[in-house]
């Protein structure tokens, strides 16, 4: 055991940091050798050789899927950070001893697992919902629309660690999540019904819209 004061490394027994440092080095040597020995073809919108050279320019498809694609890129960011702060709240107290057993009560935990748990609880919805309404409805207002989604579950754990209980409190939050898959929804059922979303959103205006969706 290595003693810097602030924290502890264990350099034995099940959590020695030996044994971290031996999975990253084998999990860096398969990625790299696995990637270094596939021959890149490029993105799969664009495989085509033939449709490439027959003048079939995939870039407007690329582009308008991009923001849908970045929210989606986003959410596993999040996700995996959420989770990571979940997994370190047990690091810090039972491996690395930033704190001691006694300086945490009971919903230390339980409240770091919720706000991992309640992301991964919304994630099918969400993320289905968000490529249907970017694939049939409209492209650009799914990118903005995720983003907004993103940003409000950026301060779920910040309310959860506030508050250290599920109260009404959050939901500005979770309305908002809500509202934000509604509107895809709706979008979406207007798109595959031929009832034309964007004439439609033209026609009553965005607020409006927004808020049916709502």
């Amino acid at each position: 055991m290595v003693d810097l004061q602030f924290m502890k490394l264990p350099l034995s027994g099940d959590f020695s940091v030996f044994k971290l440092l031996f999975g990253m080095a084998c999990a860096m040597a398969a990625i790299s050798t696995v990637f270094a020995s596939t021959p890149l073809v490029g993105p799969a919108l664009a495989t085509s050789l033939e449709a490439s050279r027959g003048g079939v320019d995939m870039q407007p498809l690329v582009a308008a899927l991009r923001p849908a694609a970045l929210v989606t890129l986003g959410w596993n960011v999040l996700y995996y950070n959420l989770l990571g702060s979940q997994v370190w709240t047990l690091a810090v107290v039972k491996i690395f001893e930033f704190a001691q057993p006694d300086d945490v009560d009971e919903s230390y935990h339980r409240v770091a697992a919720r706000w991992s748990a309640n992301t991964l609880e919304q994630a099918p919805v969400f993320l289905s919902s968000l490529w249907l309404y970017a694939l049939f409805a409209d492209s650009a207002s799914a990118g903005t629309l995720g983003a907004l989604y993103l940003v409000t579950r950026l301060f779920y754990p910040l309310c959860y660690a506030w508050i250290g209980r599920f109260t009404f409190g959050f939901e500005p939050i979770t309305q908002t999540g809500y509202g934000v898959v509604g509107v895809f929804w709706l979008g979406t059922y207007m798109a595959l019904l031929d009832q034309g979303w964007l004439w439609w959103v033209t026609s009553v205006g965005a607020v409006p819209a927004a808020l049916t969706g709502f």
